[in-house]
């Protein structure tokens, strides 16, 4: 967020207290929690801000804080994260959701309850009369029996409506429709940050040779992340690793896998001396560069991978990322186990063309940088 407002401090609200937060703090950034305050009111007396920008408008939490900056005449832009574009989608995705670590959501509960904070109580002191507005109730109800998502398609309210949704493109931006309804005079198509970074540098590395003699998987927290969630099991996620260092060692390469953050913590990654785990990098886009194949779930920095390499995508949920990334020549679905381990042939390099159209669909336009293009959306 820093380049996007060089001049501005940026500070950070996502949990709830400061001992469930065990990430990295960035220089020059300011950290706030939400077990701090009263009400979202008292959030925005504290922090005073110029603009609040919200990867999330279906939770009590963002619902109180949007509420409260529309009263103080804030603006509130919602910035996309992740490529699943649809409902049905991420109700396959909540489908699958196969344990949730008890361990861990009990210790963030006793984190919670020893914050002293009640999100209830929280919600209830930021909406004042409107608490009471039988749709809150509702929707409430609703979101703790089926889920937010559910909340937000069943029941449309304009109180959790920010000023600007800004997304990656038109196919992204249709989930927020589905949910939100009647919003398309507020989409506003920006791009995909990363992509828009990553083809910068990576057209900066035309002319360097890169090493070439690994595969590079980005991976996900499917199985023992950070919140406590397993979409698929720990045996399950450690087979795909090994299966994928296997076939990697078979064309004598290493196997990279960047992890996400939400599995930088995890101590039960299998031992494997053809695999290298990476948390940090300087460079995604020579790491991406250097790697001979990438492979991967349905991460949004696969779309970085699939522009410029050969990718397998390994299907682990019917949803309909897999089939839009199909037609693409340079990828290939694997949908199970057996089908990676009879891996013959592997995908070709995508020509210049292709490259050139997959961009231009997901969120890469003619080379605008990413912040250039946000920043006159932000000041429009």
């Amino acid at each position: 967020m820093k380049p996007l407002f060089p001049s501005n401090e940026i500070h950070w609200l996502r949990y709830i207290s400061k001992a469930e937060d065990q990430n990295a703090h960035l220089v020059n950034h300011h950290y706030h929690y939400w077990s701090e305050y009263f009400n979202a009111q008292g959030i925005l007396c504290a922090i005073n801000p110029d603009v609040i920008i919200i990867m999330d408008n279906k939770s009590p939490l963002s619902i109180a804080l949007i509420y409260a900056a529309k009263k103080s005449k804030i603006p509130v832009y919602y910035l996309q994260h992740g490529v699943l574009a649809s409902f049905k989608d991420y109700k396959i995705l909540e489908g699958n959701l196969k344990k949730i670590d008890k361990n861990r959501i009990e210790k963030l509960s006793e984190l919670k309850a020893n914050a002293g904070f009640s999100t209830l109580s929280f919600f209830r002191n930021s909406l004042g009369s409107r608490f009471f507005n039988p749709k809150i109730f509702l929707y409430l109800f609703v979101a703790k029996k089926y889920g937010e998502r559910t909340a937000a398609y069943l029941i449309k309210d304009k109180i959790r409506i920010p000023d600007k949704y800004l997304c990656f493109s038109k196919e992204n931006a249709q989930l927020n429709i589905e949910l939100d309804g009647d919003i398309e005079n507020k989409i506003h198509i920006v791009g995909f940050p990363e992509l828009e970074k990553i083809v910068t540098e990576y057209e900066k590395l035309a002319n360097q040779s890169l090493d070439s003699d690994y595969w590079l998987h980005i991976d996900q927290p499917l199985s023992g992340g950070d919140l406590g969630e397993d979409f698929i099991s720990h045996k399950e996620h450690h087979d795909i690793y090994l299966a994928l260092s296997k076939k990697a060692a078979q064309h004598n390469c290493k196997l990279y896998v960047k992890l996400h953050p939400g599995s930088f913590a995890n101590q039960n990654l299998p031992i494997d001396n053809n695999i290298i785990w990476l948390k940090e990098v300087g460079s995604l886009a020579s790491l991406i560069k250097g790697a001979k194949i990438c492979s991967g779930f349905y991460s949004s920095l696969l779309l970085c991978c699939i522009a410029f390499k050969p990718t397998l995508l390994y299907k682990i949920f019917d949803i309909s990322w897999y089939k839009n990334m199909s037609k693409y020549s340079n990828v290939q679905i694997i949908n199970d186990m057996k089908g990676l381990e009879n891996l013959n042939t592997l995908p070709p390099n995508p020509s210049s063309s292709e490259t050139s159209s997959f961009l231009k669909q997901n969120g890469y336009f003619e080379n605008e940088y990413f912040e250039e293009k946000l920043i006159r959306n932000l000041n429009s």
